[in-house]
């Protein structure tokens, strides 16, 4: 499963979607910077650019990673730089060639799983180009044009002082693991004057961090008239019936990996009579945590209509939820 910094990444796929960025004003922040390019007649990057690429490569590498993208212009609002304008390249493609080509002489050392791809403009002729940066395993990153390091921080980067590369030197990777819920469909039962139709519900863990996640432990409190499967690979809480613990001892989720955690069910009822009987609302509250890593909360809160529309098969769903 992508992260969700390569899902905005890969939804930035045209025009539109760069106009749209102009549209709402948006805001560069800690995971997007927004350039344009010293000379845009010309796909040949100038020292500006090259120099605006190395360091974008070391902030975003020596922190939660960023998207880079190349031919919209900026301006300030309220103290932040805000897309303003299209700027579209000339020959984009040859751009996003020579960046390519200058990836490991930008950054030391070299920086894994860039990604520099193009977004073409009503124009053939000219276009855009974006650069995905992920956070990385091996900061801290020097950037080669002025051989600073850099860190982003808010929506700008900052060179390092000497003693964050003295923690950066001596800091071991951590996990940063995050909690995914998805509802499928589950098949169907029938009986009793009713058809219920089934559905499961996947929690999964991963870990978008740099170190890998050891002894991973899940605690997960269910509302009403839900619960995971009695045995297996959970356990109830005695002192709160509705809280179950997911622990494995030996369980290891290495940087960039998903772990399927255990699934309970979710359903829909539909009477004979074409009647459908909304599931209970669904929360789930969670705690997260696992060795060298600060336990994280949160909860995923799902309608008894959205479990529906999930769990129902296509025709049941649009005869009873019709489009507006």
């Amino acid at each position: 499963m992508p992260s969700a910094l390569t899902e905005t990444f890969e939804a930035l796929a045209t025009e539109r979607d760069v106009q749209r960025l102009i549209d709402d004003e948006r805001a560069e922040d800690l995971h997007i910077e927004f350039k344009r390019k010293a000379n845009r007649a010309t796909p040949k990057p100038d020292r500006a650019d090259y120099a605006e690429f190395s360091k974008a490569l070391s902030g975003f590498a020596n922190s939660a990673g960023g998207i880079l993208l190349w031919g919209v212009g900026t301006t300030k609002k309220d103290g932040r730089d805000i897309a303003t304008d299209r700027e579209p390249i000339v020959d984009y493609a040859s751009f996003a060639a020579r960046l390519q080509d200058g990836l490991l002489a930008a950054v030391e050392p070299s920086v894994d799983g860039v990604r520099i791809e193009t977004i073409a403009s009503a124009d053939p002729r000219v276009g855009y180009v974006k650069c995905l940066v992920p956070p990385s395993g091996r900061i801290p990153h020097r950037a080669s044009a002025d051989h600073e390091y850099y860190k982003r921080s808010g929506d700008d980067f900052y060179k390092l002082e000497h003693f964050d590369i003295a923690d950066m030197f001596g800091r071991p990777p951590v996990p940063r693991l995050k909690v995914g819920l998805t509802i499928v469909q589950g098949g169907m039962i029938g009986g009793g004057g009713q058809d219920k139709h089934l559905g499961r519900a996947l929690l999964t863990i991963r870990n978008e961090g740099r170190g890998s996640a050891r002894s991973p432990y899940l605690s997960v409190t269910l509302s009403e008239a839900y619960a995971f499967p009695d045995g297996g690979r959970i356990t109830r809480q005695h002192s709160n019936s509705r809280r179950f613990i997911y622990a494995p001892p030996d369980l290891v989720i290495h940087p960039g990996f998903e772990h399927e955690a255990p699934e309970f069910r979710v359903y829909t009822d539909i009477l004979r009579g074409r009647e459908i009987v909304l599931p209970p609302d669904l929360l789930v509250e969670y705690e997260l945590g696992s060795e060298h890593m600060q336990p994280v909360a949160g909860k995923f809160v799902v309608s008894g209509r959205e479990i529906a529309e999930r769990v129902l098969p296509p025709n049941l769903h649009e005869f009873f939820f019709p489009p507006a």
